[in-house]
């Protein structure tokens, strides 16, 4: 088992859900469906995941094609969708604001750049 990174930021399952641009419960059924879900922290009482944690999570979920937006190509995945949503960098920096995501300002400042995906290779059907 691999040590959590204690400045990883905690979401909530709203936080997930509001960021991969899906309802709560389909948060919840992940929970639930997935084995490789990430562990629910606890923190306060209140049930929180890792970022980073998330993030590998939902890059292995790709979004099926009626639900892209009119800006996502097809291949693109709950991940790709998140490090495209708040938080989102600030031009020529590498800190994120933190719109959208629960907790203190000082767990924004917390908030590091998401690691990028390498570019994935997409083509679209004639």
């Amino acid at each position: 088992m691999t040590a959590m990174n204690t400045t990883d930021p905690l979401l909530t399952g709203a936080d997930i859900a509001r960021l991969a641009g899906v309802k709560r419960p389909a948060v919840n059924n992940w929970q639930r469906r997935h084995q490789d879900f990430p562990t629910a922290v606890h923190s306060g009482g209140v049930a929180c995941f890792p970022l980073s944690r998330v993030v590998a999570f939902l890059d292995s979920r790709v979004i099926p094609t009626r639900f892209l937006t009119e800006h996502e190509l097809p291949g693109t995945t709950y991940g790709d969708r998140v490090r495209a949503a708040p938080p989102y960098p600030v031009e020529n920096s590498t800190s994120y604001r933190s719109e959208g995501l629960s907790g203190s300002p000082a767990q924004a400042d917390r908030i590091g750049p998401l690691q990028a995906a390498p570019e994935k290779a997409r083509s679209q059907s004639p």
